[in-house]
């Protein structure tokens, strides 16, 4: 039953337009982030090395919060879909 279900997200999730922006839009950040110093990630300053311990900590902290927002925005889908289809019901306890 799990592989159905997963199987059926990602298929949907393939037709949809966000996964190709999100994707494109990280690749982007990480690349441009690492190739020129006119785009930082989660700040810095001009005498800090972009391989420094702390530029780095600074930099995954930045991208794991827009992967918060990222995971947040595909787990929503399913829920309003299942306002949307009736089957609310049957996945989230009785609210009256």
């Amino acid at each position: 039953m799990f592989w159905h279900v997963f199987r059926f997200e990602v298929s949907y999730h393939r037709r949809q337009p966000l996964v190709y922006s999100v994707t494109a839009v990280f690749f982007l950040l990480t690349f441009l982030a690492t190739t020129t110093p006119n785009v930082t990630l989660g700040g810095g300053t001009d005498s800090l090395n972009i391989n420094a311990p702390f530029a780095i900590m600074q930099s995954l902290a930045a991208m794991s919060l827009l992967c918060v927002f990222t995971a947040i925005t595909f787990s929503a889908n399913p829920v309003i879909r299942d306002y949307d289809y009736g089957t609310a019901e049957l996945f989230l306890p009785n609210q009256g």
